[in-house]
């Protein structure tokens, strides 16, 4: 059988790793469309999390979007931790990103789909919610309404191309087609015409190109 895949972080003494919150141009955050956060970047040390901490008040105090993905890595932090600094900045969050696994090892929730939104939704309380489920697909919490997604599906392409289904051949629609995907709830809610990963979409028109 092959070996078990083993992830290593070599992150120790990056630049990133060693940012501090002065260190950041805020203005940059204050123009913003949106911001997008990675749970990733708290867990690399405590003045990390200080510049997670200070990023949420500039957006919020600038009435800026904030959108957020647990991406909860064990090597990281504890769940623990992760738990403890979440619970400080997702209060602030409209957009929020988690795994089932992610949601039952960091926020020990576990069941059905409605019963985990339903949970993190006293986390992340005025968040739109997706939650991804592995081969069952995907789900939104969106106001008081639960949107189910597509089953497993592949995708070539996001943003104002169309998604392509692995399942074409039996007629599935792809995340960019299927009117309930937790994507399409997200385009449709949030400020900006397609799903951004990078940390700030910023104000000016040519970002859109």
């Amino acid at each position: 059988p092959p070996r078990a895949v083993r992830v290593l972080y070599d992150r120790r003494e990056s630049a990133l790793s060693q940012l501090v919150p002065d260190e950041v141009d805020w203005g940059l955050v204050r123009d913003a469309r949106m911001v997008h956060l990675s749970g990733i970047t708290p867990a690399l040390g405590e003045n990390l999390r200080a510049v997670i901490r200070r990023a949420c008040r500039e957006a919020q105090e600038a009435g800026v979007p904030i959108s957020f993905d647990v991406n909860y890595r064990s090597r990281l932090w504890s769940a623990k931790e992760a738990r403890d600094f979440l619970a400080e900045v997702l209060p602030a969050v409209g957009y929020l990103f988690i795994g089932s696994d992610d949601a039952a090892t960091v926020f020990e929730l576990a069941g059905p789909p409605e019963a985990v939104l339903n949970g993190l939704r006293k986390i992340a309380p005025a968040a739109t919610i997706a939650l991804t489920l592995g081969e069952a697909g995907s789900a939104a919490l969106a106001g008081s309404v639960v949107h189910r997604g597509a089953g497993r599906t592949q995708v070539h392409h996001l943003g104002r191309h169309r998604a392509r289904s692995s399942r074409r051949g039996r007629g599935a629609p792809g995340v960019g087609e299927h009117r309930d995907s937790p994507l399409t709830v997200w385009r449709r809610r949030a400020p900006t015409p397609c799903l951004y990963a990078g940390a700030i979409v910023p104000a000016r028109e040519e970002s859109r190109a």
